[in-house]
């Protein structure tokens, strides 16, 4: 047991502070929920401009940004859904919507 906490210490000592605050970068842009409560979609660096397809719903039409911007094509549109919420991004796949990026606790799709 002493053993596997000293390599243990090792390994998190020797961690360089970059390759650390990639992984920190890399596990929010994953694809899998990073947080099973609702936050705000600016806080992922999105501009939500309202919800989609009806004011009842989760997900959100997005305004183009910076981080958005790559992924927008001609007269196409791009939604956010919180990565949680697998309903929702079920039922906009189901609509033809084709995820193009993931966020720190929201999935991008494009329509």
């Amino acid at each position: 047991m002493r053993l596997l906490l000293i390599v243990g210490a090792l390994l998190v000592a020797s961690c360089d502070v970059s390759t650390m605050e990639d992984a920190i970068v890399a596990s929010d842009t994953a694809d899998r929920p990073t947080t099973y409560r609702y936050t705000e979609p600016h806080q992922s660096g999105l501009d939500a401009l309202r919800p989609f397809p009806s004011a009842g719903d989760v997900c959100q039409l997005v305004a183009k940004n910076d981080l958005v911007a790559p992924f927008m094509q001609s007269g196409e549109m791009l939604i956010a859904c919180p990565k949680h919420e697998l309903g929702a991004l079920t039922d906009r796949q189901n609509d033809g919507a084709r995820v193009v990026a993931n966020t720190r606790h929201w999935v991008v799709l494009e329509l």
